[in-house]
């Protein structure tokens, strides 16, 4: 099996409870090598504030969820070793560069990336990047 690719709409729903949820977690448990970039930890922690600010969950519920995320022992990637790969995705599909670094360490690894974000995987599939969709079909 492949290394797995998490990005952090997909990794997001490995700490919270919404649809695609318990998927991620399956995913996760089954993947022999999933991996993150460096920075998916902060885009996981502002997806969390977000929720914060809408009055969806409480601080205390998204440190926690934080925490989570940090104790989940995934692989992790330099990002910046891949911008330059990134960028060309980006300006080849118009989508924006920092959802192509997850592109560009899938091609790059030869990994599968998951997402639950649409537009992603729609670059994914277009890309030739194999993609496990976390969500409702």
């Amino acid at each position: 099996m492949t290394t797995l690719i998490f990005d952090a709409s997909s990794a997001l729903k490995l700490v919270t409870n919404e649809p695609g949820s318990e998927q991620a977690r399956v995913e996760f448990a089954a993947a022999p090598d999933p991996t993150v970039l460096d920075w998916t930890a902060l885009e996981v922690a502002n997806a969390l504030w977000k929720r914060v600010r809408r009055g969806e969950t409480s601080p205390e519920q998204a440190s926690l969820a934080l925490e989570a995320f940090e104790l989940l022992g995934f692989s992790v990637v330099a990002a910046a070793e891949y911008t330059r790969l990134a960028l060309a995705i980006g300006i080849e599909r118009q989508h924006p560069v920092y959802d192509c670094a997850y592109l560009a360490v899938a091609t790059r690894m030869r990994a599968t990336l998951a997402t639950s974000d649409a537009r992603l995987r729609d670059v994914a599939g277009a890309s030739g990047v194999a993609v496990i969709w976390i969500g409702e079909t």
